[in-house]
């Protein structure tokens, strides 16, 4: 093992959602120990663990001294594997006349990797005093020196006394309970930067006692992990057996004590504690870990366990090879397996353990939210959330019409807006599971210059970004293929263009229709434009118009897709007198030569309200959503109109004439319904349809209720729902947007996009601070995970 300065910037992944009406039930098969390794040894006494992964790493922090305590003043060691098997130092924190204990790793919202210890000052073996300690570093190899955490408690600014025992980030801000002395309570405490700390509330757990060596006492709640789940409420699960919930703003706390029935027969007075808690959410099933005492023996043995539980229950399940002075795990969730690191002194000296478990795959779906099995034996689970930004446009993720999410080989990029109308792209790793630091690719004009984006045949990456109705669209490619870290600036191209939709056909040839005109006001026109590989952008072709006396407002909401056989499809509609009432289709042979209708019919360019040329025609208002093709080359349309019940309508051409359907309506699950026209649709690789959407109620800026999926695997007969992501207490939900096929990146299974925030002032907003989020789908098909 080699020794050098650190670096780690440490991510753990943002929990699984549990769903309320499963809270109850714990994982019914009982999980596999894969794999165990001793991966350090060199200190007399090595303790009190943490486990993160970063980037293609593993990170893991722990405690080095000579006795668990009242011996040399402990100090802090993180080590960096690059596999999980051969582990090396990467960093040593000493604080002179202090004994620092246990650290813990995370990240804060900007990627800077954040380690946190308790640092005690004794005197003839008896605590004086205590503080917290943290240190940043954003590359991790020069770290800022060790400060002293800051409190504010009940009006009072403190320091000393304070123990924060484990910190938890959720969105941009983090979450802790620190244990003060004199007098002893634990208070959870909420900050931004990690170094400024508020009080949330003070726990106030229900009277009870614990059984200790010398009797009862009273239970003073130290060791506590707190984490904020996917529905935003809170969990805590404390040392003295104890789970407590809350709602935001995690002021009013519901408690329910532990009583391990393993461990305790009816009528034994002990409760069993729970030493160095700590829990994650996989799939749904809440798993959590601590040191389990063995009775009628008592204290001379003990282990490391991992074990199921709920909101209200914890029941251990497994126990790791460990004994004596044992526990502190550190717990992550990787590539289909969980990894815990723990210490143990089962052999002679205390040492630092990592353990691999299988979870079962129906296990880890058990409660998560799940369609229902089909005879295709096609299932499908909500996966890893991730936050992009937080720091989000009115308008991050809106425009369906536009592809922002891509996937080439094993990598997917996913692009968005942010304030300022910065235009961001992030990279992740789907082997890993990794996520690339976002990348700031330029600025727009105000919150309408939102990207699209598409890929060649090589796996480079094409995006467009910028105007609204102003200046001209930035086109960037990516320097190397499948990589964002660099791109090319392809210059400036289009007439007055907002609202672009983006494809890339098999020869290479980029494919663009837009908002556009001759000039940089109303009425604008619906346009075309190519470009070559190698060569330049067309001349912009106009395929749809307004009334020609019409000299106000004009939109057109117009997506492009390609189909297998590199046909082009567009579905658009044209908007002005204060509405859409018409939606049509146009498809063409040669690569944008020539266009015409889906039933062979060509026609005269530009096409108008007054043509008759459309697949929908209404006296009520209508929008194009987005448009994808099947297996077959034929199109399907997500349409938002009144006239559906779920306010989305799906139009397909099944290669005589247009048909349509609400999708509602064939839904097993009619109350999941989306409720609002927010959606998009797209068709993966064996033609199953993913209906994504917003269910709840209206209001400025979005819809307040929860993110669903609409599934089918028979082109549409029946559909099945599964809930993506929960209401936001006080915040809608808006711009929910799928991954979906733009020439040569396929979909397997798709990801969702959407973004989380109130309505900005203005366009041009540069405060606005919407969270971005995308959600990984999970496909079981015959038992192989996707």
């Amino acid at each position: 093992m080699s020794t050098r300065t650190t670096k780690a910037a440490i991510g753990i992944g943002l929990m699984a959602w549990a769903l309320a009406a499963c809270a109850g039930e714990l994982a019914s098969e009982q999980p596999q120990l894969v794999s165990v390794q001793k991966i350090w040894d060199q200190a007399k006494y090595n303790s009190f663990t943490d486990l993160a992964r970063f980037g293609d790493r593993w990170y893991c922090t722990f405690r080095e001294s000579d006795a668990h305590e009242h011996g040399e003043n402990g100090k802090v060691r993180v080590i960096v594997s690059d596999d999980g098997r051969e582990w090396r130092s990467e960093g040593l924190f000493a604080v002179e006349d202090r004994d620092l204990r246990d650290p813990k790793l995370s990240v804060t919202p900007d990627g800077r990797l954040m380690v946190i210890a308790g640092a005690c000052l004794y005197e003839d073996q008896e605590m004086k005093t205590r503080d917290s300690r943290v240190a940043f570093s954003s590359d991790g190899k020069e770290w800022r020196p060790l400060e002293t955490m800051q409190f504010k408690a009940d009006g009072e600014h403190l320091t000393d006394g304070h123990w924060m025992w484990r910190v938890s980030w959720h969105e941009d801000r983090a979450y802790g309970v620190s244990k003060l002395l004199n007098p002893h309570r634990a208070i959870l405490f909420t900050s931004k930067d990690g170094v400024h700390w508020q009080q949330v509330t003070r726990f106030a757990i229900p009277d009870d006692y614990h059984q200790g060596r010398e009797g009862k006492h009273p239970t003073m709640p130290t060791e506590i992990t707190v984490r904020v789940l996917r529905d935003n409420s809170m969990l805590a699960l404390v040392r003295q057996a104890w789970i407590g919930t809350s709602q935001p703003p995690y002021t009013d706390w519901n408690w329910h004590k532990v009583r391990h029935a393993k461990d305790h027969p009816p009528g034994t007075p002990h409760v069993c504690t729970i030493g160095g808690p700590n829990f994650v959410e996989v799939g749904g099933s809440l798993w959590g870990s601590g040191r389990r005492y063995h009775r009628p023996e008592g204290f001379q043995f003990k282990k490391t366990v991992l074990a199921a539980m709920t909101r209200d229950h914890y029941e251990p399940v497994l126990e790791l090879p460990s004994g004596g002075d044992t526990s502190y795990a550190g717990m992550v969730w990787h590539d289909g397996l969980l990894w815990m690191s723990y210490y143990s002194s089962h052999e002679e000296r205390p040492s630092i353990y990592l353990a691999k478990i299988r979870l079962d795959a129906e296990t880890t779906a058990l409660r998560s939210p799940a369609l229902p099995q089909s005879q295709s034996s096609w299932r499908l689970t909500v996966g890893d959330v991730k936050l992009l930004s937080a720091h989000g446009s009115t308008r991050a993720t809106r425009y369906a019409n536009a592809n922002k999410i891509v996937t080439f080989d094993a990598t997917t990029h996913v692009a968005w807006l942010d304030s300022g109308s910065r235009t961001m792209i992030a990279t992740r790793d789907r082997k890993t599971g990794n996520w690339s630091r976002p990348v700031h690719l330029g600025s727009g004009l105000d919150n309408h210059g939102g990207p699209a984006l598409t890929c060649d045949s090589q796996g480079h990456l094409h995006i467009l970004f910028g105007p609204h109705a102003e200046s001209q669209f930035r086109h960037f490619r990516s320097a190397k293929p499948n990589d964002t870290s660099q791109w090319i600036k392809l210059g400036r191209f289009g007439s007055y263009p907002t609202y672009p939709s983006l494809v890339c056909d098999r020869d290479d040839t980029l494919h663009i229709v837009y908002r556009g005109g001759p000039r940089p006001k109303h009425p604008f026109r619906l346009l075309y434009q190519r470009k070559t590989k190698g060569g330049s952008w067309s001349d912009p072709v106009a395929l749809a118009t307004c009334p020609p006396n019409w000299n106000d407002y004009t939109a057109y909401h117009a997506s492009l897709t390609i189909a297998r056989d590199n046909s082009l499809h567009l579905a658009y509609d044209i908007y002005y007198n204060g509405s859409a009432l018409v939606a049509g289709h146009l498809m063409s042979d040669d690569a944008g030569s020539s266009w015409r209708l889906a039933d062979g019919r060509e026609l005269d360019l530009p096409v108008s309200p007054s043509t008759d040329v459309f697949f929908e025609a209404s006296d009520q208002p209508l929008k194009v959503k987005n448009i994808v093709c099947d297996s077959k080359n034929r199109p399907w349309v997500c349409l938002a109109t009144a006239e559906s019940s779920c306010g989305l309508m799906i139009h397909h051409h099944d290669g005589k004439q247009w048909r349509s359907f609400d999708p509602a309506s064939r839904l097993n699950q009619p109350e999941m319904k989306p409720t609002s026209g927010s959606g998009t649709i797209t068709i993966d690789t064996r033609d199953r349809i993913y209906l994504a959407g917003l269910r709840g109620s209206s209001v400025r800026g979005g819809v307040r209720g929860e993110v669903v999926l609409l599934c089918s695997d028979d082109r549409g007969e029946r559909f099945r729902s599964l809930p993506l992501f929960p209401p936001d207490s006080t915040l809608p939900h808006a711009g929910v947007t799928l991954e979906r096929p733009t020439g040569h990146n396929e979909v397997d299974t798709p990801l969702v996009l959407f973004s989380t925030g109130e309505k900005g002032a203005s366009n041009q907003d540069n405060n606005e601070k919407h969270l971005v989020r995308v959600v990984e789908l999970q496909n079981r098909q015959d038992g192989h995970q996707k």
